[in-house]
């Protein structure tokens, strides 16, 4: 395989197929702020959600609609896999409010879910279909469907036996088996402000610090060369593994699960290799009923060279909302 070194953005995106488009706006320290300044006054300090996720949402969005015109002008048929947070909100901003059209966002989020489900259910990622809704960060499982039966109606049945799927779902037993579904881990900040809020001012350091000294450990470790550095790199992400890291052994998640393969997956089904149904956001055209055509959603998607389509997912259940 070649590889070829650009020495800017113009040069790197010219007659480009894929473009992942991640950029952090104000880098770590602006991602400390947004979780902090919302803390000093009372209110959840999350990089994508609330007060944090709109300051960083209102930096980043103008920065990507200007990178969006140089891809423009350079790939314009490039498929651009859209990795910059928050995620929902600036892949509807580049395919409403720029002149691209092969945009796509991804999350990990809905990938982990179903990783851990995997493994937790015994049956290998490919056979599961994730019957996935919502927005980005704001989704939910209402199906998990394995060689076309739901397994969902079991998992809640057998719940309360499974005790360590509280961790795994980082919501308390009683209130999954009310809801009927799992929903995505992020909606602990609607659902539980007051618990998360708690949880957040007993903490010394916010996210945001954390990932920053980890990031400077990993450059100095790098750059004094005495390990080798994908065995530096891999260090690196096991200490940053959160969102499961209570589960170990079979509930582990390995290197690449990810961002990275839902990335290469969506590479590959629009190169016209066959993959699964990999949850993604798009255009809902009519995929969730009652949402705008336009609207960006979190859903399952079919994959062809050059095409993909959201999954019809019918109307919110009442149980999401209420």
């Amino acid at each position: 395989m070649d590889f070829r070194f650009a020495h800017n953005l113009k040069e790197a995106l010219h007659e480009s197929s894929f473009v992942f488009l991640i950029m952090r706006v104000g880098k770590k320290e602006m991602r400390v702020l947004d979780e902090r300044i919302p803390l000093s006054f009372g209110l959840i300090g999350q990089e994508t959600v609330g007060a944090g996720g709109a300051a960083m949402a209102v930096r980043t969005v103008p920065k990507i609609l200007e990178v969006a015109r140089l891809i423009q002008e350079e790939c314009p048929q490039a498929w651009v896999i859209n990795f910059t947070n928050p995620s929902g909100m600036v892949t509807e901003a580049l395919l409403n409010h720029s002149p691209l059209e092969r945009v796509v966002g991804i999350c990990d989020g809905p990938s982990s879910i179903k990783a851990v489900l995997s493994r937790f259910l015994e049956v290998p990622e490919e056979e599961i279909f994730l019957d996935y809704f919502g927005l980005n960060h704001l989704g939910w499982v209402k199906g998990i469907f394995v060689r076309g039966e739901d397994y969902l109606p079991k998992m809640m049945k057998y719940l309360p036996m499974f005790p360590v799927m509280e961790k795994l779902v980082q919501f308390p037993v009683d209130f999954l088996l009310k809801l009927r579904m799992l929903p995505n881990p992020y909606l602990r900040y609607y659902y539980f402000p007051e618990k998360v809020l708690e949880e957040m001012c007993r903490e010394p350091k916010t996210r945001g610090e954390k990932v920053k000294e980890m990031n400077e450990a990993l450059f100095t470790a790098l750059k004094e060369g005495k390990r080798k550095p994908l065995e530096v790199y891999k260090d690196y992400i096991g200490r940053r593994e959160f969102q499961y890291g209570e589960i170990k052994g079979k509930f582990n998640l390995e290197e690449g699960e990810g961002y990275i393969k839902v990335a290469l997956e969506l590479l590959r089904g629009l190169s016209g290799f066959q993959v699964g149904t990999p949850v993604v956001n798009l255009r809902n055209r009519s995929a969730i009923l009652g949402m705008e055509e336009t609207d960006v959603v979190e859903v399952p998607v079919h994959l062809l060279r050059g095409l993909v389509r959201p999954v019809a997912s019918g109307p919110f259940p009442r149980s999401a909302w209420s």
